[in-house]
């Protein structure tokens, strides 16, 4: 059955199209929008409009940029916005660094909130044609499918910091991608940094150091984390004041490790007599689909540890090495997109929004499924995957939570791809520790051979 949808996938993307299909792209966005003002025209409010396309709105028009702006206010009102922010219209303690607070002299205040939302959403689309480069009609089709989908638009209707972080690592890859020169491409890694000092988070980004050779990235991993590193420690009393203003044990259109159990958890703490058959049947119909989803998981998970164990066991021959397979011309924006959702993932709970860092994985795996190479297939599913949370991660359309059973797929597909397209001085030196593993334990070939 995948093989079959890699099959179906393959055919369609690599039909040539006469134009660029960023053109489809641009249409559709601006067909979603004016059926947006369109609704908007006939609705009791900005949020109700959002909903009837499956977005979460809320009545004030960019919700999250205005937490900003009444921060500005705050703090000219004399208040720590991280401690108390009076100004904010629902009563938000300002959960971002200081650095955002630098820009209080701009005079900006609430009544800035529709422009600065107009701003950022043309940075986000900005930036999302420029990861794209040239499409076929049908990579037309699946990049709109994406941006148009509830988790996507979640980060334009709120007008999130998020996308200020989104464009300036998109900003980033042009000289880390381009350039030959070291020093250029040391401009684009301290873009990567300021993004990190932003939004902390993105100091995951700087996986694309991996692009450089061993000796060049260990000395830019220390000038770049070694500040990061400084100035967080430094600064822990700030830290604990965000981290009290991030509610990470929220579940409601959120995604991480932590949100399965959450919910399971409070899906127990809430059972009572009263709505007992109710609620047995329906626990049934989530313990029966759950559990043929972590099956279907587990057993995909079983393959990729098969071949990573097969890949780790077998000689090192440097002219069949998976990275000259499956490495494309995308995999610095690849293993940027990894890096921000794992890390998105490990912090336990976020919220959907920050699912559109996925959109930087899209061009490499878009190359993956075109050609026949051993990441194809799983890509296939992958991008499915992608869309199915992108779309179901909605409070209109969750069904059963089965979209975080999704994100843990995609977990395990990003950890996997990252891991077979090392470069290959790193695939090297685990070979070389594998091996010396071997020669500790003798019995460790024969043991590996027999399972």
């Amino acid at each position: 059955m995948t093989k079959a949808l890699y099959e179906c996938l393959r055919n369609l993307v690599n039909k040539p199209s006469r134009i660029d299909g960023r053109i489809w792209v641009a249409a559709v966005l601006l067909g979603y929008f004016l059926l947006l003002f369109s609704i908007l025209r006939f609705s009791t409010g900005w949020d109700t409009a959002w909903k009837r396309l499956g977005v979460t709105g809320y009545v004030l028009p960019f919700l999250d940029a205005r937490i900003v702006l009444a921060g500005f206010e705050s703090k000219r009102l004399g208040y720590d916005a991280q401690l108390y922010n009076p100004s904010d219209p629902v009563g938000r303690r300002f959960a971002n660094p200081d650095f955002w607070l630098a820009l209080t002299p701009l005079g900006l205040t609430q009544s800035h909130a529709i422009f600065v939302g107009i701003i950022l959403a043309l940075l986000f689309y900005i930036s999302a044609f420029k990861i794209m480069g040239k499409l076929t009609l049908y990579e037309a089709l699946v990049y709109s499918l994406i941006l148009c989908s509830p988790s996507v638009m979640w980060i334009v209707e709120r007008g999130n910091l998020d996308i200020v972080v989104y464009f300036l690592l998109t900003m980033s890859l042009v000289p880390i991608t381009k350039s030959e020169k070291l020093v250029i491409r040391f401009f684009g890694y301290g873009i990567i940094l300021i993004t990190a000092f932003l939004k902390l988070f993105p100091i995951f980004a700087l996986v694309v150091l991996l692009r450089e050779r061993k000796k060049t990235l260990v000395f830019l991993a220390a000038v770049l984390v070694v500040p990061f590193a400084v100035y967080w420690f430094s600064n822990l009393e700030e830290l604990e004041k965000i981290s009290r203003n991030l509610n990470l044990s929220e579940t409601w259109n959120s995604f991480g490790y932590k949100v399965i159990f959450i919910i399971v958890a409070n899906h127990f703490s809430s059972f009572n007599v009263a709505t007992g058959l109710k609620a047995i049947s329906k626990f049934s119909l989530a313990l029966t689909v759950g559990v043929t989803c972590c099956s279907i998981g587990l057993r995909l998970i079983w393959k990729i540890f098969q071949q990573v164990k097969v890949w780790v066991n077998r000689d090192y021959d440097q002219n069949k090495s998976l990275d000259s397979i499956a490495i494309g011309p995308y995999i610095d924006s690849f293993r940027l997109g990894c890096g921000l959702y794992a890390g998105a993932f490990l912090m336990g709970t976020v919220y959907d929004y920050k699912l559109s860092f996925l959109i930087f994985c899209i061009p490499q795996m878009l190359h993956w499924i075109k050609g026949k190479n051993r990441l194809n297939v799983i890509s296939s599913v992958a991008l499915l995957g992608i869309l199915g949370t992108l779309y179901l991660s909605s409070d209109q359309l969750s069904v059963l939570n089965f979209d975080e059973v999704i994100n843990w797929f995609l977990v395990g597909f990003c950890s996997y791809s990252f891991a077979i397209t090392l470069p290959e001085w790193v695939q090297l030196s685990i070979h070389k520790a594998a091996k010396r593993v071997k020669m500790r334990f003798p019995g460790y070939r024969t043991n590996m051979r027999n399972s």
